[in-house]
């Protein structure tokens, strides 16, 4: 994918999976998403993120730690089960976060898109990209 210029640099552009239930939030992610300038595949549950996830590759995924009755954290296994490098933000409403491993994050609600973007550059850049 062509990389797109901000604030001066040069920037890859991702694909981003992101999984939360609540419309409002996902539709608020997708947007900062992809103002920041990356792809965005917005999903509202654990069985379309699995069903996504088969004909993705995405470089990053944003997952919601309780996905409606659903684990959050239970997904990200998943999603490692076919693809172990993903790095992967957690974001959460709820007081504390998932139990993270190398190639994790976790981010609380609510955040600005500043917190957001901070946030995915310093996953990336932990696992090798750059946001």
């Amino acid at each position: 994918m062509s990389p797109t210029r901000t604030a001066g640099r040069r920037r890859k552009r991702r694909l981003v999976l992101v999984v939360e239930d609540d419309p409002y939030m996902r539709a608020a992610m997708r947007r900062l998403l992809e103002t920041m300038g990356h792809v965005v595949v917005a999903i509202g549950s654990v069985s379309e993120a699995v069903a996504a996830h088969q004909r993705l590759v995405p470089d990053l995924a944003i997952i919601d730690v309780c996905i409606g009755t659903a684990d959050g954290e239970a997904l990200g296994e998943l999603l490692r089960q076919r693809q172990p490098e993903l790095p992967i933000l957690y974001v959460s409403g709820k007081a504390g976060g998932p139990t993270l491993g190398p190639r994790e994050r976790f981010l609380a609600k609510p955040f600005s898109g500043h917190d957001l973007e901070a946030m995915l550059r310093a996953l990336l850049d932990a696992n090798g990209g750059s946001a």
